[in-house]
């Protein structure tokens, strides 16, 4: 197989605080066969997003008025010249200079590979990787994920020949939970699916995320109309949820017991256990 090339698309809105980062972390990767794409969904930040973009010449980018990420991805999608591609946030970044490289050589090795995906490390909004990781991942058969998703979108790649055959692409009409969905119709079309133990990109926790920002009876709606679509239990999806809960209170526990003064453990536990609490029963 000839050295794939691979496309990684990004939707923007107002990114400037983190999109330089992101475009650097693919700028950095020490494979060449590559392009950004980047559509600017209608920024309204006096231009700051549209400067920083037009600092790098390799970008394939443009801007036009507000369509939604969803459908902002469907449109680089379209244009994607690669073999391969990647849809990852403004806000996230590719883990290490060696990630295209890694997945490369999975479809030099499986040339009739459909997805990979790995793992996702978590950091904050300072770019700090965080201690603790929470993600639950792993080999999974593509039917679980009809109950529940557990796969980050930005540690996915696939065949751009997959989605232009089955005709993949983001259903707009979701505002939330889209990649879910999306992920769903992937794997399902897919003949050849593999996972690497790997971490592949680093999601950023921050304030101005569209989950920390909408409400959780909305993210919750759009859940059920996932469930719904694809023949997922909303009894199984909601308790894996709570098992990753104490799962999660867990691992926290034992780092901050660890690491940090008892006071600290206590009111870092706390908060976290009254946060995802409420979230819980918002989305009963």
């Amino acid at each position: 197989m000839k050295q794939p090339t691979i496309s990684i698309v990004t939707a923007v809105k107002n990114g400037a605080p983190y999109i330089r980062t992101l475009v650097e972390s693919v700028l950095s990767q020490d494979y060449a066969a590559f392009e950004h794409i980047i559509v600017d969904d209608g920024s309204n930040d006096d231009g700051e997003t549209v400067r920083i973009l037009r600092e790098y010449r390799h970008l394939r980018w443009w801007s036009r008025p507000n369509k939604g990420q969803y459908a902002s991805q469907n449109e680089a999608l379209s244009v994607a010249i690669g073999d391969i591609v990647c849809v990852i946030s403004a806000d996230d970044v590719m883990v290490t200079p060696r990630t295209l490289s890694i997945v490369a050589a999975a479809w030099e090795r499986n040339p009739t590979l459909d997805v990979l995906y790995g793992k996702a490390l978590h950091m904050n909004s300072k770019g700090m990787i965080l201690p603790y990781q929470l993600e639950l991942n792993g080999p999974f058969a593509s039917r679980i994920h009809h109950h529940h998703l557990f796969i980050q979108h930005c540690s996915l790649f696939a065949s751009r020949e997959t989605i232009i055959r089955g005709g993949i692409w983001f259903d707009p009409a979701f505002k939330y939970a889209g990649d879910w969905d999306w992920i769903i119709r992937l794997l399902d079309a897919s003949r050849s699916v593999e996972y690497v133990p790997k971490a592949l990109s680093i999601i950023r926790k921050h304030e101005q995320q569209t989950s920390r920002l909408s409400s959780a009876p909305r993210i919750l709606a759009e859940h059920r109309e996932v469930l719904r679509r694809h023949g997922g239990s909303n009894s199984i999806h909601m308790a894996i949820k709570k098992v990753h809960q104490y799962w999660a209170l867990l691992r926290i526990g034992s780092y901050l017991l660890t690491n940090e003064r008892p006071e600290v453990f206590m009111s870092t536990l706390v908060d976290w256990w009254h946060r995802r609490s409420s979230r819980i029963e918002n989305v009963k």
